[in-house]
């Protein structure tokens, strides 16, 4: 650690996030972006860099502070299940602007599931150059490699509350000095 100061900084939903400045890192800003609540719809399958694949969780617009610094995106994790056996693979992808960053995917093998149904808890982590300081939409969908009718984050089937921050997903950002 060398001596480093350590700084924590605090979020609004009582989170937090512990840095040392003395490790060379200084963040130059952050957002965080949200969605509330449970979503299922008939949702368009296909690869995760097609913008118009699966559910939008947000697109929300940003301006970095820095031309120079890296946007690491850390989320939260949400759950997407199909309604009948007929996919077996889930992603969850960042937008940055116009342009497709990168996702994560899967889905484990649930042969002794109830008629094969498959789901899939996702988590991404990933970065971006700014490149400049113009604003943008950063983007993150939710999908599958193919169409028809997605749970996500929720279970139809739960007594409980499925709705409003009770049910929340969250990305944050941090911009990191070069």
């Amino acid at each position: 650690f060398n001596g480093g100061i350590i700084m924590t900084i605090h979020f609004g939903d009582s989170t937090s996030i512990a840095t040392a400045t003395g490790l060379g890192a200084k963040i130059l800003k952050y957002a965080t972006f949200t969605h509330d609540g449970y979503a299922t719809g008939n949702y368009t399958g296909g690869a995760p860099n097609s913008s118009s694949m699966g559910y939008q969780l947000f697109s929300t617009s940003y301006t970095p502070a820095a031309a120079d610094s890296t946007c690491v995106v850390i989320t939260s994790s949400v759950t997407v299940g199909e309604a009948s056996n007929f996919t077996n693979h889930f992603h969850l992808a960042l937008w940055n602007g116009g342009g497709f960053v990168s996702a994560v995917g899967g889905a484990g093998r649930y042969t002794s599931f109830n008629s094969w149904l498959n789901v899939a808890t996702l988590n991404y982590v990933g970065s971006f150059a700014s490149g400049n300081t113009s604003a943008r939409n950063i983007m993150m969908r939710v999908g599958c490699n193919d169409t028809g009718i997605l749970y996500i984050n929720g279970n139809p089937n739960s007594a409980g509350s499925i709705t409003g921050s009770s049910n929340r997903f969250t990305a944050l950002l941090l911009e990191i000095a070069a």
